[in-house]
């Protein structure tokens, strides 16, 4: 797909920093909350050049990145709700998200491994490993994706996420759970498939079950209601609450986003890696105003606006996020031992060639 047209990308600061750096991508927006933590977290894991397209933001997370010896600051005259026409394979109009993705990946690390995250995503890598350990492994596989689980974490209820709303920025070191169990299952040549929708569908149908019998006055046969919603909200909520996500790339030409969950790229089915997502955090209210009043988010912000009748529900009755299947964080292995984390690193030398 040619994008070139579309490929507005100028740099506003960067620092000189070797393109064979191992880099990771972000676009980001008003992300102050997010940003200290996240930058610390991935430097550990030894990121050495960071590319930030900043959407215009307003809460100082441009001159923050802006100071930061190790990023490089890009800025577009699109906006992150924009669409473009794009005359492909695929087809109409698009978001301008997707192009910005796959221009981060040609303008700066075009055939190479790179990260490609948003700011309230953490990766979590086997012990010991940095990203440097996992390209160099990757350097001669015969794929050019792994895919990332997105475990949703969350406090343990709804005081505990308004005790965080008080704080300026992420503190990783509170008490933070996630669904225990495993998510998702990789099939050799296809996209993910879905085993648990993830904490927010679950989220949705506890507290959601609720309100809708007090909306409607009614208590309809459990079996038939539940018949019900999952096939007209969990079904649905799969389309848009995607609990996984291409996290490590090796950007080919002519590849590109059908979505910010699929791209291209043919993908290792044996290999995958967790991604920690702070969805349920401090600045989440913030978020839910933000993308109620622009509606720039998929699906016109439909997402915020569940998660806003979630939290109005959860409220009422300080609603609690954790559930028996919930597990505190362990890191790489506590995601493995959920079925969250696998694959052989570094890559074993003599893995055939996936399809």
């Amino acid at each position: 797909m040619d994008l070139s047209e579309f490929d507005d990308l100028t740099c506003i600061s960067g620092h000189a920093l070797s393109d064979d750096a191992v880099t990771l991508m972000a676009i980001v927006r008003d992300e102050m909350y997010f940003l200290p933590a996240f930058l610390e977290h991935y430097r550990a894991l030894g990121i050495e050049r960071f590319v930030f397209l900043d959407d215009q933001s307003t809460d100082g997370t441009r001159e923050f990145l802006i100071d930061q010896p190790d990023t490089l600051v890009v800025s577009s005259r699109y906006r992150y709700g924009d669409t473009v026409s794009v005359a492909s394979a695929a087809g109409g109009e698009i978001r301008i998200l997707y192009v910005w993705r796959a221009l981060l990946h040609q303008r700066f690390a075009e055939a190479r491994w790179a990260v490609q995250v948003d700011a309230d995503e953490f990766v979590h890598l086997p012990n010991g490993r940095t990203f440097r350990d996992m390209f160099e492994g990757l350097a001669d596989a015969p794929f050019d994706l792994v895919w990332g689980a997105m475990i949703d974490v969350y406090p343990a209820d709804f005081q505990a996420l308004v005790d965080m709303k008080n704080h300026q920025s992420l503190d990783i070191s509170l008490d933070w759970f996630f669904d225990g169990e495993r998510h998702v299952r990789l099939e050799v040549g296809k996209y993910p498939k879905w085993v648990h929708t993830g904490a927010r569908a679950r989220l949705y149908e506890t507290y959601g079950l609720k309100r809708l019998y007090d909306q409607f006055g009614i208590a309809p046969d459990p079996k038939f209601f539940r018949r019900f919603w999952r096939k007209y909200v969990v079904n649905r909520a799969q389309h848009y609450n995607a609990i996984w996500k291409p996290v490590l790339s090796r950007w080919r030409q002519g590849a590109y986003y059908k979505s910010s969950h699929r791209n291209t790229l043919s993908a290792s089915h044996r290999h995958l890696l967790p991604i920690v997502h702070y969805r349920f955090a401090g600045s989440l209210f913030d978020k839910i105003d933000l993308a109620l009043t622009e509606r720039s988010y998929s699906l016109g912000s439909r997402d915020h606006m569940l998660m806003q009748e979630l939290l109005r529900e959860m409220q009422k009755q300080n609603g609690a996020f954790v559930c028996r299947r919930s597990k505190s964080i362990a890191g790489y292995d506590g995601f493995r031992r959920t079925g969250n984390a696998f694959g052989t690193w570094p890559l074993q030398p003599t893995l055939p060639r996936d399809p």
